[in-house]
Parts: C-alpha cells; structure tokens; sequence
C-alpha cells in the first residue's frame, strides 16, 4: 500500500478548499535551526500540499522542488511536480535534503523506508506518532508513526541524528495540539 487508502481523494478535495497560506512552525523551525541549509543546496518537498512550507524553504535555497499528488501550485519561486511519491523516488535521489511535514503519517511504513534509503544526505520530517488522538480532519486514515523504531530505522541507515524531539506543543493548529516527531538527520559519509 503506497498512500494509504482514500487519502488520495480525501487530499485532494481538501487542498481545493483549504488555503492555509503562511509556513507551519517546522518550516520556520528547519530554517533558523540548520546550519547546512544554504541557498546551494536542493532540496525536495514530499508530500508537499498546498506549498506553503516550499514557499519559505525557496527564500533560502534557489533549487526547491515541491512534489505531492494532491496539491495545487500557487506559486512559481519553486518547480512544481505533480506526483505520486513512490513513482517520483523511482530515480535516484537527486536532492541534497528531503523535506516533509505531515506526509510520513499518510503513508506506508513500507514507503516511508523507501524514503529514508531514497533519501541523499539530509532529512527534515515532521509526523504525528503512536499516542496521538486527532480533533480536527479526521476523516482519513493516519498511519501514527512508532518514534521509537523511525529512530532505529534512521541509525541502521546511517543517519547522523541533529534534532530529534517527540511531544506536544510543536504543531499546533486551532484546538488541536498534536503529538508529534520532528527529526532532523543527516547521512553518515561512507
């Protein structure tokens, strides 16, 4: 199962009514927080919506890619890619960071490894966890992440881990205070 069931639909009707405009906190989050986020580097959005966090990732890099099958482009500072994720990551990955907040919980486990050794050298990730009781849209399916193995999956593959933080208070929207993971890591040179 590559996105899990009806969210394909359920995504798609929601970004067509849904105009949240300004970056989340984890985009405001990985820009002021990491050192090798420069404006050489790529980096890609999976699972990207409404491209509201490659908009703020464009004002530091100048080669952002924004990939989601459900979203709509509003903006032209970044290259926009309608795609299903598991056909994009079918090539080798070409971009020195993969970004993706609120997708990794969307999906498969099985497609969430294949990200994670698709993955080039950095990963920023933010995704609700094991624990977590949504309030607001929960009219699809989350696949509520064990922060504990993503952990031990990132060590097997050779992530250096940067930031790694499981709680409440990290993405807050309207009456609903998630529980989350923000992960940033970085691939070990072999």
């Amino acid at each position: 199962m590559r996105v899990l069931k009806n969210n394909r639909n359920y995504w798609k009707e929601f970004y067509k009514n849904k105009h949240i405009n300004l970056p989340s906190d984890f985009a405001n989050y990985t820009v002021n927080s990491i050192d090798f986020l420069t404006e050489n580097v790529s980096i890609v959005d999976i699972g990207c919506g409404n491209c509201r966090d490659s908009k703020l990732l464009a004002a530091y890099s100048t080669d952002v890619t924004a990939v989601d099958y459900s979203a709509w482009n509003p903006s032209g500072e970044y290259k926009f890619i309608q795609s299903d994720i598991e056909d994009y990551i079918k090539k080798p990955c070409k971009h020195d960071i993969v970004y993706s907040r609120f997708f990794f919980h969307s999906i498969s486990d099985k497609l969430i490894d294949k990200i994670l050794r698709w993955t080039k050298e950095g990963l920023f990730a933010e995704f609700r966890v094991k624990g977590d009781k949504p309030i607001l849209y929960t009219k699809h399916k989350r696949n509520f992440i064990d922060s504990n193995k993503f952990l031990q999956k990132l060590l097997e593959l050779n992530y250096e881990i940067l930031a790694f933080h499981v709680g409440r208070g990290l993405a807050k929207y309207k009456s609903e205070d998630p529980l989350v993971c923000r992960v940033i890591a970085r691939k070990r040179k072999k």
